[in-house]
């Protein structure tokens, strides 16, 4: 019996030979600074590249980095600890670094009015904030059908790059604020200000840097209760949902909106815990590392 063998179509196939070249590429200059004595601290910020169309050639790459490296930084103890369940590599070290905020580049003290004022948004809304890009369709249905059924007076939500690189206009509705811009570094503050409460719209991801921003402007956050967010959301009382259960989603943003007017400690958590300084101080390893030392793991 004759069997064929069917190649993809050319750009798929384009693309594959280009990953793999890279990731061929990448792991000969790894192991070439090895050989040289070079010393390789990784930061475990994800499992995975977000949403890869090259998925095998993107986990060999993931796999090579933590197997040749040195010392592997973690933003929170669940991926530690996850990532010792999975690979126990001998001679490894493993740190816990949580995430900095940015008190180094953006002022936390533009007030919400000034904010909604250049942002022309009305005073009296409930603002829930979906900042930064959507890394697949699933991650703005995820918001969009929870909004939707959100039965709260006065209601907006806030997503300034919604349609930034994809021109469906699939939401036209007033209580939308949508835009389709990457935002410039100066303006990202005015919008966690703007915002009553900030949505992690993540799925695939264990860390999330818009957690810090919302912290640092002591904003109120829903996000999924996956990786190292669950951990964070939960040390300092905000709220989680099951980002497959459409109904906990709603329910986490109905309770956010009960609360969101209250004191909020997440802004003394982040100064106490996560300023660039703080973070700095917890950073001497790498002269450890490269002078062949012991350093304590934490």
């Amino acid at each position: 019996m004759t069997e064929f063998f069917s190649l993809p179509p050319l750009p798929i196939l384009l693309d594959r030979i280009e990953a793999i070249l890279s990731v061929l590429f990448r792991i000969k200059t790894l192991k070439k600074w090895k050989q040289k004595g070079a010393k390789i601290v990784h930061t475990h910020h994800d499992e995975i590249t977000h949403y890869t169309k090259q998925p095998e050639e993107s986990k060999k790459l993931f796999d090579i980095i933590e197997s040749e490296a040195n010392a592997i930084i973690h933003l929170g103890h669940y991926s530690k600890e996850r990532f010792l369940e999975m690979k126990m590599i001998s001679g490894q070290l493993h740190y816990v670094i949580p995430h900095h905020i940015y008190d180094t580049i953006h002022s936390n003290k533009i007030s919400g009015n000034e904010a909604r004022e250049l942002l022309n948004i009305n005073a009296g809304k409930f603002v829930i904030l979906a900042f930064g890009s959507f890394h697949a369709q699933e991650e703005k249905k995820l918001i969009a059908n929870a909004f939707e059924q959100l039965n709260l007076p006065d209601k907006l939500l806030l997503s300034p790059s919604w349609y930034y690189n994809n021109d469906r206009k699939d939401m036209t509705k007033s209580d939308c604020f949508l835009g389709e811009v990457h935002v410039e570094e100066e303006m990202v503050p005015y919008y966690f200000a703007a915002a009553d409460v900030v949505f992690l719209q993540r799925l695939k991801t264990i860390n999330s840097g818009n957690l810090s921003m919302a912290f640092l402007f002591n904003k109120t956050v829903v996000g999924p209760a996956i990786g190292n967010m669950n951990e964070y959301l939960d040390n300092v009382h905000n709220f989680s949902f099951n980002p497959y259960k459409p109904q906990s989603v709603i329910s986490a943003l109905e309770a956010a909106y009960a609360r969101y007017q209250s004191p909020q400690i997440n802004k003394q958590y982040a100064l106490d815990h996560w300023t660039t300084a703080k973070i700095a101080e917890m950073h001497p390893f790498y002269l450890c590392i490269f002078h062949s030392k012991y350093c304590a793991a934490t």
